[in-house]
C-alpha cells in the first residue's frame, strides 16, 4: 500500500507539472512533439555506478591550470573527509548532470508535447526541460540551469545555461563556470530497455576545449521510486555521505569511470 501510495505521488507530480504548461501555451507557444518521438517516459537508473566523469574516450576532462588546481583541491579535502565544499552535504541539489548519476540513485522521466520533466528520487528534486524554449545569452544562474529541448528524430536534444558554478559536474568535485553551456542528447537504446544520454560541455573559462561523455541507464520497474529525504540522514554518526569508494565509482585517475 505505501509502495502504491508513493508512486501515486510521483505520477500526481508528473501529471501537474506536464499539464500546467497548456494553461500558458497562448502566450509561450511550442511546437508539438516531432510524430513518431519515442516515449522516454518511466523509471531509470545509471547502468554503471561512477563518481567521477570522463570523456567519452576515457579520458580526464581537459582543465584548464586554474581549474586543475581547484578540482584537486576539492579531491585532497573529500579523501580527508573534508566535503565542506559540496553544497550537497547541505541537502541542496546536485544539480545538472550530477542528479542523473548521484549515489546511483533512480529518476522518473514524465513527457508531454510541452515539456519533459525528470523527478529525482533524491530529495525528490524535479529538472523540466521546456520544448521549443527561446533561450536568453545567459539566464540563472540556478542548480539546473534552464533547459530548452527539441527532438532530432528519435533523440531529445536539451540546450542547457545556467548552471551556478557552485554545483560540482560531479561527485569528485569536476569544476565548471557559470558560462558553461551543455548540449546533451536522450535515447533509447537495446530495444528501448536502455536511455543512453551524450553530453557536449562547452566552457572556454573551465575547459581547454569542448568535450563529451556518454552515460547508460537501465529501465527500472516503475515501483522502484522509493520516497528518499537528504534531512532523514544528517543526524547518522559520520556523516550521510559515503566515501567515492563506498558509492561505487571509481577515483579519477583509475580505470571505471566516466
Amino acid at each position: 500500500m505505501a509502495m502504491l501510495t508513493q508512486r501515486a505521488r510521483i505520477l500526481s507530480l508528473a501529471t501537474l507539472l506536464l499539464a500546467s504548461a497548456s494553461c500558458s501555451s497562448d502566450k509561450h507557444p511550442v511546437p508539438a512533439a516531432e510524430p513518431g518521438a519515442p516515449d522516454l517516459s518511466g523509471v531509470w537508473q545509471i547502468a554503471q555506478p561512477l563518481s567521477a566523469l570522463q570523456t567519452e574516450t576515457h579520458e580526464a576532462p581537459p582543465l584548464l591550470p586554474a581549474a586543475q588546481t581547484l578540482y584537486q583541491q576539492r579531491l585532497t579535502a573529500s579523501r580527508a573527509g573534508d566535503n565542506s565544499w559540496d553544497d550537497t552535504a547541505k541537502c541542496k541539489p546536485p544539480g545538472e548532470p550530477r542528479s542523473l548519476f548521484e549515489m546511483g540513485w533512480p529518476f522518473q522521466i514524465g513527457q508531454s508535447p510541452e515539456r519533459v520533466v525528470f523527478m529525482f528520487q533524491w530529495n525528490r528534486y524535479v529538472r523540466v526541460i521546456e520544448m521549443g524554449l527561446k533561450l536568453p545569452d545567459f539566464d540563472g544562474p540556478f542548480f539546473y540551469g534552464r533547459s530548452s529541448g527539441t527532438w532530432e528524430g528519435d533523440t531529445l536534444v536539451a540546450h542547457v545555461i545556467g548552471v551556478r558554478e557552485e554545483v560540482a559536474l560531479d561527485t569528485s568535485g569536476l569544476p565548471h563556470s557559470d558560462d558553461m553551456k551543455m548540449i546533451e542528447r536522450f535515447r533509447l537504446i537495446n530495444g528501448g530497455q536502455q536511455l543512453e544520454a551524450r553530453i557536449h560541455f562547452e566552457d572556454p573559462a573551465t575547459f581547454t576545449r569542448a568535450w563529451d561523455t556518454v552515460l547508460v541507464f537501465n529501465r527500472l520497474p516503475e515501483t522502484a521510486m522509493l520516497e528518499d529525504h537528504c534531512l532523514d540522514r544528517l543526524h547518522l554518526p559520520n556523516s550521510y555521505r559515503p566515501t567515492l569508494g563506498d558509492r561505487g565509482g571509481a577515483e579519477p585517475g583509475s580505470a571505471g569511470k566516466h
